[in-house]
């Protein structure tokens, strides 16, 4: 071969190791510069780290700032939750209630006491009505009773008429009625209660005890003028004699108790009692316990011997024991009545007892 052969072969070879150079990076081909890489080339790429793991926290300091009371879902069967969420925040002025309509529940975050109130409230108002009207549940204030007792007499005077698908329930601390049922039910319950609920009606009541003798033939001391009437009335049971009064004024519905001593042979006297009712009529009904403690010894002139004797071969009584008068019944009477509620042998000799009169001032 002659030189030009050579020369072409050996060339193309140097072009040859040039161009593979060159695709590994490593020399560019003769009469280039080689070429600046990117940044993102020349940076050594990050080496994958594992995912940091979730450490738990640490335990909440004294000062910190936490939920003040734990929330309880109290579900619903029959009661709509909107409706009782507003009684709730109305009767019951501690927590929060947040009403859940897709599962007719409420959530109720508040002080454990009040808690239970709702739970036990919630137990009696969520009942279903019995006919095809359409239950309410209405709160109606009480100003003038007590309202357990109220719920008690709406309950009765509703079961008189025929109505059984009412639920009462008697908030005694806010003095509210609560009550579930149709709506006609409902308003004759106001009704009831409107009628019920008036201020409570007083009266003065005076209790006069009387002594009487049969063995006596002359009259006691003279009797007050407002009692000559009814002493004479009572002069059946022989001479008669004002042992004292008791005055009191009593409030309907409300129990009271007088008591203290009216003579020096009667240490202890005690009427007590409760008027259930004070009409705008007058009339006055009230149960009555009366309570008389004697001493053995008589207001009556000496017995004859030969009575002193006879009574002397009696057993006595009981050491320590004192003759004692009680009475427990029920009353009507009207204004500027004189009622005898009973008269009862006192202990103290033969032919003597004891009669309590009430007078009802007009």
């Amino acid at each position: 071969m002659n030189r030009t052969v050579w020369t072409v072969i050996i060339q193309c070879l140097l072009l040859g190791t040039a161009a593979a150079a060159f695709a590994q990076g490593k020399n560019p081909p003769p009469g280039r510069e080689p070429r600046p890489q990117a940044a993102a080339e020349q940076a050594p790429r990050p080496t994958p780290e594992a995912p940091p793991q979730q450490k738990p926290l640490p335990p909440r300091g004294p000062d910190e700032p936490r939920l003040p009371y734990k929330p309880v879902v109290l579900r619903l069967q029959n009661a709509d939750c909107m409706e009782v969420a507003k009684m709730v925040e109305e009767v019951f002025f501690e927590g929060t209630v947040v009403p859940i309509q897709r599962t007719n529940s409420i959530i109720y975050a508040g002080p454990e006491d009040t808690l239970a109130q709702v739970t036990e409230l919630l137990g009696k108002m969520d009942l279903p009505a019995s006919d095809a009207e359409t239950s309410e549940l209405t709160m109606i204030p009480v100003h003038h009773r007590h309202v357990e007792d109220l719920a008690d007499q709406v309950m009765k005077m509703l079961s008189k008429r025929g109505e059984r698908d009412a639920r009462l329930a008697a908030d005694k601390g806010r003095s509210m009625l609560l009550i579930r049922g149709p709506k006609s039910v409902v308003e004759m319950a106001r009704s009831i209660v409107g009628e019920l609920d008036q201020p409570a009606g007083s009266v003065v009541l005076e209790f006069a005890f009387f002594h009487a003798d049969q063995n006596r033939k002359e009259p006691f001391s003279t009797i007050p003028a407002d009692l000559a009437q009814v002493a004479q009335e009572l002069q059946r049971f022989g001479a008669l004699e004002l042992l004292g009064r008791l005055s009191t004024i009593a409030v309907e519905n409300d129990k009271f108790r007088v008591a203290g001593s009216i003579a020096d042979n009667i240490p202890q006297v005690q009427v007590e009692g409760q008027p259930t009712s004070v009409s705008a009529d007058g009339t006055v009904n009230l149960r009555l316990m009366a309570r008389m403690v004697l001493d053995h010894q008589s207001s009556s002139p000496p017995v004859p011997p030969a009575k002193a004797a006879e009574d002397k071969e009696k057993p006595a009584p009981p050491s320590g024991a004192r003759p004692a008068y009680e009475l427990d019944t029920s009353v009507q009477a009207k204004r500027g009545d004189y009622i005898v509620l009973g008269s009862a042998p006192a202990g103290w000799k033969p032919g003597e007892s004891v009669i309590l009169v009430m007078y009802v001032r007009p």
